[in-house]
């Protein structure tokens, strides 16, 4: 979970915790270590065919700010500054979250408003996708 995406990490750090505590615990029979594993990553797979928005402090070019934040499955992280104006993608090559052009601006805001359930779903024209060499 070092690398990737930084979405929920402290409950994700959590499960990760709990399976090195489990796989170390010799009362813990050896189906259901496998078990929690297998529970583990099917959690972790069914992020893939999710989207999620909420609010978070992020830092963009040394400046902090309060944004709504757009996940879309495990391929992108989005941001919108609350006043619309300012919106940005998170760089998993150099995990930092960095602002794109304005003409991004209303597509986020549209991801952001069908991730909240407050429109219905349509296509949209996203920044994802791109190669990240490190």
């Amino acid at each position: 979970m070092a690398s990737g995406l930084p979405f929920l990490r402290a409950e994700r750090q959590a499960r990760i915790e709990r399976l090195s505590q489990l796989s170390g615990d010799p009362e813990v029979a050896v189906s259901e270590k496998f078990r929690k594993v297998m529970e583990a990553l099917t959690i972790e797979a069914e992020y893939g065919n999710t989207i999620e928005v909420h609010q978070e402090t992020i830092t963009v070019e040394d400046q902090e700010m309060l944004v709504h934040v757009f996940r879309l499955g495990r391929m992108s992280l989005f941001f919108q500054t609350l006043d619309l104006r300012k919106c940005g993608a998170f760089n998993v090559a150099t995990s930092r979250w960095e602002p794109l052009p304005r003409d991004y601006n209303a597509a986020i805001e549209t991801a952001i408003e069908i991730g909240a359930k407050r429109q219905p779903v349509e296509l949209l024209n996203l920044p994802v996708g791109r190669m990240a060499i490190r």
